[in-house]
Order: structure tokens, then C-alpha cells, then sequence
């Protein structure tokens, strides 16, 4: 069987900024370990339109199954790949993954027209539904997909999470022309840029926040990271590191075992790297030791300066706590990322004037401000 695995097209011209998804890269490289054909397609770096660079592709590979996929935010360019698939060809099936089927699948598959649709963690399905397929199998009992049957979707049994994510092959970066992208990436940003996970979901449930890939919070092997940094360092040449799980690390022995191993392989004036932490998880000590090793900038959920609005979102942080942690990662010389969010339930002129007030007093900490947006799957959207 021949599989067409595609990442739609996120931007507008070729040398625009735009990350190079993971989870689609997962998929390619469990397909691959499993020794599938798998033929890859990066519309990003394509000069002609989506339709004919599918329909190029496909005819060329005489490909059999298409998959794509991604976040509820990126539907317009989901649809555009499945929409362009099916005028190539009603008869060829297509796959979609990625938190847009898992939030809402149902609702989701309809609005794509997909045949099938990887709810939750995909790398163990879709080799079962690939195998299914191949052999013109029944689906029905290939856990974690639905699908459509006639009129009706059929959902199976959900996936039980993986529990050692370090056994998930690696991401498959050849296949979507990695080299190009971090020539291009950094034109933009000045710097060989790359994305890692080290852990998978998050252990907190904000009221705003979905997690695409379940809520049991994961750590990866050290080993299994830093064999894979290895690689990107000497095939790459990479000069920054984005370490892009929704929390880097519960365990404080494990934090300073990090910074540790990543100093031990990098020179600090060639490479930087970030990380994603919460605001009652830092004090001076660690803060030093994240600095000494290269990270650059730490990204706080903070999203509000009224205490209100932070119990009503969940966050189990007060603003003390956020005035706490700003401050020292202020004086310990690191850049922070963070951002104010308007328009939560309990969020009032009063609550927003606190925010706005603070906000104004701190100019130093660059807190970006935006409103909150419901997206399908968080406890907001469900209430």
C-alpha cells in the first residue's frame, strides 16, 4: 500500500515562518519503523497550488491512502487538503489526526468529509488501520479511530495512552524536507531552529486548555531525549532548541539532571534552548542552574493579575506567586513569554482594570495581551 502522508499548507509563500509539526512527523516515522510505504509531502515547500501538488503526487506514487491532520485551529487547511484529495479522486480514503479529530470527532469528520478520522495518540493506530486496510480488513475493532459508515460515524474504544513514550520511534525529519526548513527557518529567525518533546500532556486541567494526546502527564527517558539531541546537533548543526512540551517537568531531581547533560554537549555562546514551567515551580537556585546551562526564555502560563479570574480558570497559582516568579527570572537574566487573557467567566471591568493596571506598572516582562478563544475540547467549550 502506498501512503500519501501530507502537512497542509500554513503559510503563504515559501520562506514565511511556520513550525514543522511533530505529531505528523511521529506518524511518517511509526509507519516507517513498520515498514510501510510511506510517501511524504511538505505543501509548505511547494511553489505550486495545493490541488496540483496533490494531484502530482498522487498520480506519480499511485498513492492508495492519504493522511493529514492537525490542530482545531488549522481547519481551513485541513479541509483544503481533504477537499483537494477527493476532487482527485472521491474513491481514495482519508486519514485525519491530530487534536482536531480528537476534540470534537464527530462534529470534526463532518465538517472535513474524512473516511476516518485518529482520536488521540496515533503512532499504535494508525499501523493497526494501515494493516487493516492493506489486507481489506474490518476497521471496527481498531481502537482509537472513527469513521464513517454510510451516514453514521462509528466510534471504537478509546486508545489506552502510551505508557513509555520513549519507545515512540523518533520523528521522521527527512521525509518533509527538514534540511530546507531550517535553511529557511533561520533566515527568519537567526538561528537553526529546532522542536523536541521531552514529556507528553499535562498533569493540570486550565479551564481554556485542551490536551490533544490525553491527560496522563509522561516523562520521556533522558537517555531517549539527549540520544535524539545527539542526532539533530550532529546531523543539523542545530543552534537552538525548543524543548515544546505543555509542561517541561514536575520532578526537580530530573530538571537539574537536564541542565546538567545539555551543558555537558553544547557551547552556551553557540546554542540556547526554552522550556514551558510554572510559575510555583521556580526559585532563584533553579533559575541559575536553567541559565548556566543555555535556556534562553521560560514560557509562564499567567494569563491573568486578578486572583478571580486565576481560581476561576483553574490555574492553581495566585498572583504573588506570579510577581514572584517574573521577578527573579527578570534579575536572573533569562527572557520571559507569557500573556494576559480577557474574557474568562468571571473575568469583569474590574478584574480586566487589575490586569491592565498591573500590566502597565511591569513593561519589563513584555506580557502580550489577547482574548480568550474557546477552543472545541476544553472544559470552557464543554460547560
Amino acid at each position: 500500500m502506498n501512503i500519501l502522508i501530507v502537512y497542509p499548507r500554513l503559510i503563504k509563500k515559501n520562506d514565511d515562518f511556520y513550525y514543522l509539526p511533530l505529531g505528523i512527523a511521529y506518524i511518517s516515522a511509526s509507519l516507517k519503523s513498520a515498514n510501510k510505504h510511506v510517501v511524504s509531502l511538505n505543501l509548505n515547500q511547494k511553489e505550486n497550488n495545493v490541488f496540483e501538488a496533490l494531484k502530482d503526487t498522487i498520480l506519480a506514487e499511485n498513492i492508495d491512502v492519504v493522511l493529514t491532520g492537525g490542530l482545531s485551529g488549522e481547519y481551513r487547511k485541513i479541509k483544503e487538503v481533504v477537499t483537494a484529495v477527493k476532487s482527485i479522486n472521491e474513491n481514495l480514503p482519508v486519514v485525519v489526526g491530530g487534536g482536531i479529530i480528537s476534540s470534537e470527532p464527530i462534529i470534526a469528520m463532518e465538517a472535513l468529509g474524512a473516511d476516518i478520522g485518529v482520536i488521540g495518540e496515533g503512532e499504535i493506530t494508525i499501523v493497526e488501520l494501515i494493516n487493516r486496510l492493506e489486507s481489506k480488513q474490518d476497521i471496527s475493532d481498531v481502537d482509537g479511530i472513527i469513521y464513517k459508515n454510510g451516514r453514521d460515524y462509528i466510534t471504537t474504544k478509546p486508545r489506552k495512552n502510551v505508557t513509555d513514550i520513549s519507545t515512540i520511534p523518533w520523528p521522521d525529519y527527512e521525509g518533509f524536507g527538514y534540511d530546507l526548513y531550517l535553511d529557511n527557518i533561520s533566515k527568519i529567525v537567526d538561528s537553526r531552529y529546532v522542536q523536541m518533546i521531552a514529556s507528553r500532556s499535562c498533569p493540570y486541567s486550565c479551564t481554556f486548555c485542551y490536551h490533544p494526546i490525553g491527560k496522563i502527564y509522561r516523562q520521556r527517558s533522558l537517555d531517549d531525549f539527549f540520544s535524539e539531541l545527539d542526532f539533530m546537533l550532529s546531523r543539523y548543526n542545530i543552534e537552538y532548541l525548543n524543548i515544546s512540551d505543555e509542561l517541561f517537568s514536575l520532578d526537580r531531581n530530573r530538571t537539574v539532571e537536564f541542565c546538567r547533560r545539555i551543558k555537558e554537549r553544547v557551547d552556551r555562546s553557540k546554542f540556547s534552548w526554552d522550556i514551558q514551567i510554572r510559575v510555583d515551580h521556580v526559585n532563584t537556585e533553579l533559575l541559575t542552574m536553567l541559565k548556566d546551562s543555555g535556556c534562553r526564555l521560560i514560557s509562564y502560563g499567567i494569563e491573568s493579575a486578578d486572583d478571580t479570574v486565576l481560581k476561576s480558570m483553574k490555574k492553581n497559582i495566585t498572583l504573588k506567586q506570579i510577581e514572584k516568579a517574573l521577578d527573579l527570572t527578570h534579575k536572573a537574566h533569562i527572557q520571559i513569554q507569557g500573556n494576559f487573557i480577557f474574557g474568562d467567566e468571571a473575568e469583569t471591568w474590574t478584574t480586566a482594570h487589575n490586569t491592565l493596571e498591573w500590566w502597565k506598572k511591569h513593561p519589563e516582562y513584555q506580557i502580550n495581551l489577547t482574548y480568550l478563544k474557546v477552543y472545541p475540547g476544553t472544559p470552557l467549550y464543554l460547560s
